[in-house]
């Protein structure tokens, strides 16, 4: 694997692999109205790895240190060995918002299907365009789909998951590493999902 400091060779594998990722992925996303597809893992050391189909995207994220992905601290909180379900909020007008960020990629409308096992989280974010809100109902009458996908992508994108240089996590809360190790109790949980539009829209399979 190269070395994990040669951050250029890292953004190049990314945008290389994005390619790769619309292949395993194109068939899945396109039979839902799917337009965007991200992976990112996080382990307890403070790295990631993250593989998307847009590579505008993956230029950005891998470029904007600042982000809030202080939302991750929530996940990390969630119960190990179970799949859980998570719609997008709605964007703030903070420039480091991560969903703000989002949407200006043309990524809207999104759900995030995330696991947290054997000392990593995993996430798998789907999003689409603008003008289809209405695929929350496709997340919601699909889950077992979603989560079907998640399992396959990790099988048949296993290379380019093993292969990925990791890069250093930065973000405007560094802290939400350190959960792993002192997991943030239910009731986090609980607030988390009542943080979304006023109801609960954090789902467990």
């Amino acid at each position: 694997m190269e070395n994990l400091s040669n951050s250029k060779s890292a953004l190049q594998y990314r945008l290389q692999a994005s390619d790769q990722v619309k292949a395993v992925s194109k068939d899945f996303l396109t039979s839902l109205g799917i337009t965007e597809f991200v992976f990112i893992r996080f382990n307890s050391n403070g790295q990631h790895i993250d593989l998307s189909t847009s590579k505008k995207w993956v230029k950005f994220f891998f470029e904007n240190k600042n982000l809030d992905i202080s939302v991750v601290d929530n996940m990390w909180g969630g119960s190990d060995n179970t799949m859980r379900f998570w719609i997008w909020p709605e964007p703030s007008s903070e420039k480091t918002d991560l969903f703000r960020a989002l949407n200006e990629h043309n990524l809207f409308h999104g759900l995030t299907v995330f696991e947290k096992k054997d000392g990593l989280l995993s996430m798998w974010a789907f999003a689409t365009a603008p003008d289809n809100p209405g695929i929350k109902e496709t997340y919601l009458n699909h889950r077992n789909d979603f989560q079907s996908f998640s399992r396959e992508f990790c099988e048949r994108g296993s290379e380019l998951i093993k292969n990925c240089v990791a890069t250093n996590t930065m973000c405007s809360e560094k802290k939400l590493l350190k959960s792993l190790h002192n997991p943030v109790l239910d009731a986090n949980i609980d607030r988390f999902e009542r943080h979304i539009n006023g109801k609960s829209m954090l789902y467990q399979k």
